[in-house]
């Protein structure tokens, strides 16, 4: 990123960003670890968007406050193969510069899971989400159907 020096105090160096110019690379790796990487998430899902009713993000429960979630939950009437999504996974994993676990339910073993109050899976429910593809709205009228 370029830009043009404004001043200085002690060892603090302060820049004026050129809005013009490019981002560096080490920038925009920045900017997604801090959005949680949202934009490279969605664009990796995209190609199976059609096939995914649900895929979130959530802090893991080896670190519950994370603020970057580390894994991925997608669910789907007929969702994509976990090894297609990983390998869409792979530039993601390279950009954020952090492991992302991914899980793939269909739905039918998303309800059934949940029936069964599989502990796993009701943890996901009680954690910090961040929504790729469908809400939160979405989420509770899945849960709803089963109970």
């Amino acid at each position: 990123m370029s830009g043009q020096c404004t001043g200085t105090q002690r060892n603090l160096v302060y820049y004026l960003p050129d809005v013009g110019g490019e981002f560096s690379p080490d920038m925009r790796k920045m900017v997604a670890k801090l959005t949680g990487g949202y934009h490279e998430l969605r664009s990796a899902l995209n190609p199976y968007a059609a096939q995914i009713s649900l895929a979130f993000t959530y802090a893991s429960g080896d670190r519950p406050n994370a603020v970057f979630y580390r894994d991925l939950l997608v669910v789907g009437k007929e969702p994509p193969k976990l090894d297609s999504i990983e390998f869409q996974m792979f530039q993601v994993r390279a950009v954020l510069d952090r492991p992302i676990n991914v899980t793939v339910y269909s739905l039918r073993a998303f309800e059934r899971r949940l029936r069964r109050a599989d502990p796993a899976l009701l943890a996901i429910m009680q954690a910090e989400k961040m929504f790729v593809i469908g809400t939160e709205e979405d989420l509770k009228r899945a849960a709803d159907r089963v109970t």
